[in-house]
């Protein structure tokens, strides 16, 4: 079988899965600098590798345009999916790849010379190749990925990811949309450098401005949570979170890998926190006190701080 003919057939758009035709791959290759190429020492990464459209193209650019013999370009261009049926495919026709989970597991290499990606885009709600980003800075200077890009985007969860592509933009493509045809608007290919440092102007939120028409009155401060916590994700060894509530004003408390707790930046500080679920049930904002409780909590959840038990009654009323 073909593996266009494959792609076409097995590229699944509900897990964010969107394969990267030839004629675009040749595109951006061609946007990097040739002294990567040349360089004998040079180290390939591709994330999220799939059916090995980059990896391919990578390994045949290298053999016939730089000269490299099939056993030296292969060994160079490391592919890394946790989706075993296209790690296999690739393995039999020799191709260096391995079966992880590049957001979870320890790569072979800790240093690459460049990341080539077109990551998966989503997993529910999460925008997979936000992560998928930023995780590839940790093994790499330079960043190639074809993503959709909203730079003008306030969704909390597409900050970091605008915060590192304006910082870091060397090039960005035109909208590519079109080689794709699944759907997703604004997908562009940009390549971040972290030896680029473009100046950020930082955005002022106009409500700022604005006079407050109670002044004399004490703000409500709602805290979001930034822990991460999948919806089946649990660790009976891991540290306990504050996950979301439920309706009658349920709590839900789980544990998760410390490791993610650990990279959590708000803990409550306060006597008293007031817990409230970020969207309404039936109308309602469930609310739930806890004291002194020395925790972190997730995303679907706001915190309030309170000094006393009275005021903690009081914000939940």
């Amino acid at each position: 079988m073909r593996i266009n003919k494959f792609r076409q057939i097995n590229q699944n758009l509900s897990r964010g899965e969107v394969f990267t035709p030839p004629q675009l791959v040749v595109k951006i290759f061609s946007k990097i600098s040739e002294s990567i190429y040349l360089n004998k020492e040079s180290m390939f990464l591709v994330p999220g590798c799939g059916m090995g459209g980059i990896v391919i193209e990578l390994v045949k650019l290298l053999v016939e345009t730089y000269g490299y013999t099939i056993e030296d370009a292969k060994s160079r261009v490391i592919g890394v999916d946790n989706r075993i049926k296209y790690i296999n495919y690739l393995k039999r026709k020799g191709y260096r790849v391995y079966h992880l989970d590049f957001l979870k597991d320890e790569l072979p290499m800790k240093e690459f010379t460049i990341c080539i990606m077109n990551p998966p885009y989503t997993q529910g709600a999460k925008p997979l190749y936000s992560h998928f980003t930023r995780k590839a800075f940790e093994y790499t200077k330079i960043v190639v990925s074809v993503m959709p890009i909203d730079l003008n985007s306030n969704h909390d969860k597409l900050k970091k990811l605008n915060e590192l592509i304006n910082r870091h933009q060397a090039y960005m493509s035109e909208n590519v949309s079109d080689y794709f045809n699944v759907g997703v608007p604004n997908i562009h290919y940009t390549i971040l450098d972290k030896d680029t440092n473009n100046r950020i102007i930082e955005k002022k939120n106009p409500l700022d401005e604005l006079d407050l028409l109670y002044p004399e009155r004490n703000r409500i401060k709602f805290i979001a949570g930034n822990t991460q916590c999948g919806e089946t994700e649990e660790d009976k060894n891991g540290t306990d979170v504050v996950y979301k509530l439920l309706q009658g004003d349920n709590l839900i408390i789980k544990k998760i890998p410390k490791e993610k707790v650990k990279k959590s930046r708000n803990w409550t500080k306060s006597k008293y926190s007031v817990f409230v679920n970020v969207t309404p049930s039936n109308g309602k904002f469930n609310c739930a006190i806890l004291k002194n409780c020395k925790m972190t909590w997730t995303r679907k959840v706001f915190m309030i701080e309170c000094d006393s038990k009275q005021s903690a009654n009081k914000m939940k009323k």
